[in-house]
């Protein structure tokens, strides 16, 4: 019930029911708890973000990754970054998601230079291919920074993964090499995207 909830956006009714739950003394799960974060995360209230967090980590679910990305989700879209890197340093394991929730909040809260930092401990400490999220998510703070350099490095790495074709690294590549004042790159990049949108 708190999934169907979730999916069709009456997050106060899930919330609701979690709490019902928790007054029934019926212990939620990580996988609840991973549930519930999204819808959490959309309605941006963090005093339920704060106890999600709190209930998760006398559980012992912080640690677990699908929990961990999605608190870091949340507390991004809250704009608490500070919280978001408590919870990612809380992580045991980190994965590709996680990584990408941690980049996308310290965008996402306006700490650039960070997620680019961030980007590159990613790949030294745990060897992942970025996906087209995180490498959006990289090239978009180099976009913001006005950093041609590592944003050229973020979009050859794109290029070499095989996602010279993804939408969502084009576009940001694209307006990369556009705010970056490379307009001759930019005019010649958008000439052999393929497939192109309106974006």
């Amino acid at each position: 019930m708190i999934a169907v909830f979730s999916v069709h956006g009456f997050y106060d009714d899930m919330v609701r029911l979690v709490v019902d739950m928790q007054m029934a003394e019926i212990s939620s799960n990580s996988s609840t708890i991973a549930t519930v974060l999204p819808a959490v995360a959309q309605t941006r209230v963090l005093g339920h973000g704060k106890a999600i967090l709190a209930y998760s980590m006398r559980q012992g679910f912080s640690n677990v990754v699908m929990v961990g990305s999605g608190l870091l989700d949340l507390y991004g879209k809250c704009g608490c970054v500070s919280y978001a890197k408590t919870v990612f340093d809380l992580l045991g394991v980190k994965n590709e998601v996680s990584w990408s929730a941690m980049i996308g909040a310290c965008v996402v809260c306006d700490n650039m230079t960070e997620a680019i930092e961030l980007f590159y401990r990613m790949l030294i400490e745990d060897e992942w291919n970025p996906s087209p999220v995180t490498l959006g998510c990289a090239l978009g703070a180099c976009t913001k920074l006005n950093d041609l350099r590592n944003g050229i490095r973020i979009h050859s790495l794109g290029i070499k993964s095989g996602y010279l074709s993804d939408i969502v690294v084009s576009n940001t590549a694209l307006s990369m090499y556009a705010k970056c004042g490379v307009i001759n790159d930019a005019v010649k990049f958008f000439q052999v995207m393929d497939p192109k949108d309106r974006v």
